[in-house]
């Protein structure tokens, strides 16, 4: 059966540099601080490291490998090993749907948050009155009561994904134009905050407490189920569509 042309990467340079900007974002500079002190820091980061290495880089060239043998959607490309793991190219692509759909919401929280940037300063440390900041700007309760979107919220979704429809709309090849301007960002932001980090008070002690490790808290299940889970959720595991479009170049 012949198959449709599909886009491709133009270069090995522009796939690695999408993987990248995949892996290196909002998700991990809030949740993987955030685990790593619920778990006792360096006991946290050890288990991420060998988990990284023993599952979520095996995982990851195997996605790779697949896409680039296949050269079709995530469920194609399963069926082309065996028909009855496509579903699993199925589950890759409603988790790649789910996620993006969350994360529209959290990239117009940002785009309203950074028109309001101004409001936030001087809070450098006082997390209520940033949290209640918040609350105010996105007219929010923390609860669920009925189905309601303020305006200025509902602007920065279709904001939001307007600028996700112009990245996406040509494919691979729309997307790695925008990644040679738009991935080297979140690094140089995630490095700003590591360096104000490093100057704020108590810092030798939170670095003290990152590397090195606790050895009671390796009995805790919970920390090998979130130190995993960040694995899959650094590396983009188990999103097959992002790897799909790959093709080695001539």
């Amino acid at each position: 059966m012949k198959h449709e042309k599909r886009s491709k990467w133009s270069s090995q340079a522009t796939f690695i540099l999408a993987a990248i900007g995949s892996a290196v974002g909002l998700g991990n500079a809030w949740r993987f601080p955030g685990l790593a002190a619920k778990h006792g820091g360096g006991t946290y980061l050890l288990i991420y490291l060998v988990a990284l290495l023993v599952v979520g880089i095996p995982l990851l060239m195997m996605e790779v490998s697949v896409a680039r043998k296949f050269h079709r959607g995530a469920g194609e490309s399963m069926r082309g090993i065996n028909k009855k793991t496509e579903f699993i190219g199925w589950a890759a692509t409603s988790n790649a749907f789910v996620i993006s759909t969350y994360y529209a919401v959290v990239f117009a929280w940002v785009i309203l948050m950074t028109v309001c940037s101004v409001k936030f300063a001087g809070m450098t440390g006082d997390v209520n009155a940033a949290q209640n900041l918040f609350a105010d700007v996105t007219q929010t309760t923390w609860d669920i009561k009925g189905f309601s979107i303020p305006i200025p919220v509902l602007l920065s979704v279709i904001v939001a994904w307007a600028a996700i429809y112009y990245c996406i709309r040509n494919g691979a090849s729309s997307v790695g134009k925008v990644v040679k301007y738009t991935v080297f960002l979140p690094v140089i932001l995630l490095v700003i905050m590591a360096i104000k980090g490093c100057t704020m008070s108590g810092a030798g002690e939170g670095l003290r407490m990152f590397f090195i490790p606790s050895m009671s808290a390796f009995e805790d299940p919970s920390l090998w189920i979130d130190a995993i889970g960040q694995v899959f959720y650094s590396l983009s595991i188990m999103i097959l569509a992002s790897r799909q479009m790959w093709q080695k170049t001539v």
